[in-house]
C-alpha cells in the first residue's frame, strides 16, 4: 500500500492510530522547502564541479598528444600541459579543459586523483543530443580550474566512436574553452583524421630508441598517404639525454635527420618523481623557467632538477705569498744549511720533487739526511777504508 501511494505522488504518512504529535511533525515536515543544491554538485560523485554557463563565444585552440609508442609518457605530458596552462600568468581567465579519448587505458582520470563518471559514456554514445551544457556537465574539475573529460568507466572499443561523434565533441569544446588537450591513444584510429584536421598543434612523443624511429617512419608515410597535414605534427623528445652526455646528443641528431623531422623540445628524464606524482594523482611542479626554456609559446611537463648553489669560498682574511723551496724546507732541517737536506727528505716522501742541482747535493750531503741508503753505505765504505 505504501509503494503504491508513494506512485501516486504521496510525501509522507502517519500510522493510525495517530501518536501524540505525529500530524504535526508530519505537517511541518511537509512545509519545510526542499534544500537546492547548488550548481556543479554531482549526487552520484559527492563532488561539487563549479560550472559556467556555456555560451559558445570562445573560439579554442585544440592540442592533441599521440605517443609514437607505449609507454613514452603522452598521457603525462597531456595531463602537465593542461595543468600548466591553467597556471600561467599569460593564460589568467582562460578555460582549458583536457579530453580523454583513450577509451581502452586512459589514464587522466588516474593523473588527476579524479573518479570517473557515468555520463562521459552516454556522451560518447549519443552525441546527436549533444550541447553545451551536457558538455560541461559531463566534466570533471581538477582544482577548481581544469576541466577534465575521463575515459569511461569500462573498456570500450575503439570504433564506438566515429568521426562524426569526435568532431562534435571537439567543435562544441572548441567553442566554449581556450584550450582543448587531447590524449590521443597510440594507435591510429578511423577518427584520428577528424583531430589533426581540427588541431593547431600535433605533439607526437617519441623516446630515444629504434621502435619510436620506425612508427615515426610509419606514420609520416600514411599521413602523407592519406595528404593529410602532416605539417601540424611537432616531435618531443622524452627523456633525452643530459646536456654531457655527448654521444647521445649526437644520435638524437642522427635520428632526426635520418627521419627528416625536426625535435623541437627535448624533456629530461624526470624519474622516479614522475611516477610517484602520477600515482599520487598530483601534477608535476615546474618552474616557470624551464617552460621558457623547452616551448616558448607553450609550456611543458619536464622535471628539473635544482641544484643547490655552490657554497661562498671562505675569506681567508689577507694575502698569502708563496714561500720558496728554501724557506719551505728551511724549518724542516734547522741543522742543514739552507735546508737542502728536508728537501731531498720531503722529496722521499712524495711531497716534493725538487731538482737535484749541484748546490743542492752538497750541503745535504754534509749532513747526510739526504742521502739514500745506499749512498749512506757507500759514504760509510770509503769511510771505513781511509
Amino acid at each position: 500500500v505504501l509503494y503504491q501511494m508513494q506512485k501516486l505522488g504521496a510525501d509522507d504518512f502517519v500510522p493510525y492510530p495517530l501518536p501524540e504529535g505525529a500530524l504535526h511533525e508530519a505537517i511541518e515536515r511537509l512545509r519545510k522547502p526542499v534544500p537546492v543544491m547548488p550548481d556543479g554538485y554531482d549526487p552520484e560523485t559527492g563532488i561539487f564541479n563549479p560550472v559556467f554557463k556555456a555560451k559558445g563565444d570562445r573560439n579554442g585552440v585544440i592540442l592533441p598528444v599521440h605517443g609514437m609508442a607505449g609507454g613514452v609518457g603522452a598521457t603525462t605530458f597531456a595531463a602537465n600541459l593542461a595543468w600548466e596552462l591553467c597556471l600561467i600568468p599569460e593564460t589568467e581567465g582562460m578555460r582549458v579543459c583536457v579530453i580523454d579519448f583513450d577509451l581502452q587505458f586512459g589514464s587522466i582520470a588516474t593523473y588527476l586523483d579524479l573518479p570517473r563518471k557515468e555520463a562521459v559514456l552516454e556522451i560518447l554514445t549519443d552525441t546527436a543530443g549533444l550541447d553545451a551544457d551536457s558538455l560541461i556537465k559531463s566534466m570533471l574539475t581538477f582544482n577548481e580550474k581544469l576541466h577534465v573529460f575521463t575515459a569511461p568507466a569500462d573498456m570500450l572499443p575503439l570504433e564506438v566512436v566515429s568521426p562524426e561523434d569526435v568532431g562534435r565533441i571537439l567543435d562544441t569544446a572548441q567553442a566554449n574553452f581556450d584550450f582543448v588537450i587531447v590524449d590521443m591513444p597510440s594507435t591510429v584510429v578511423a577518427w584520428t583524421e577528424a583531430v589533426l584536421t581540427r588541431s593547431h598543434v600535433y605533439f607526437a612523443l617519441l623516446e630515444l630508441d629504434l621502435r619510436s624511429a620506425q612508427n615515426i617512419l610509419r606514420f609520416i608515410r600514411a599521413l602523407k598517404a592519406e595528404a593529410l597535414p602532416h605539417d601540424k605534427v611537432r616531435y618531443v623528445l622524452n627523456r633525452a639525454p643530459k646536456f654531457t652526455d655527448l654521444s647521445a646528443k649526437a644520435r638524437v641528431k642522427r635520428m632526426a635527420e635520418s627521419l627528416d623531422i625536426d625535435i623541437e623540445v627535448q624533456l629530461p628524464d624526470g624519474g622516479e618523481q614522475v611516477t610517484q606524482a602520477n600515482d599520487h594523482g598530483l601534477p608535476i611542479a615546474l618552474p616557470r623557467t624551464c617552460c621558457a626554456r623547452n616551448c616558448r609559446s607553450l609550456p611543458s611537463p619536464c622535471t628539473t632538477s635544482i641544484k643547490p648553489p655552490k657554497p661562498p669560498k671562505p675569506d681567508l682574511g689577507g694575502t698569502f705569498r708563496v714561500q720558496s723551496f728554501q724557506e719551505r724546507h728551511a724549518r724542516r732541517c734547522p741543522s742543514c744549511p739552507g735546508g737542502h737536506c728536508a728537501g731531498q727528505s720531503a722529496a722521499g716522501q712524495g711531497r716534493f720533487r725538487p731538482a737535484r742541482s749541484a748546490s743542492a747535493r752538497g750541503p745535504a750531503a754534509r749532513c747526510g739526511r739526504g742521502r739514500s741508503r745506499r749512498q749512506r753505505e757507500e759514504a760509510q765504505g770509503t769511510s771505513d777504508r781511509a
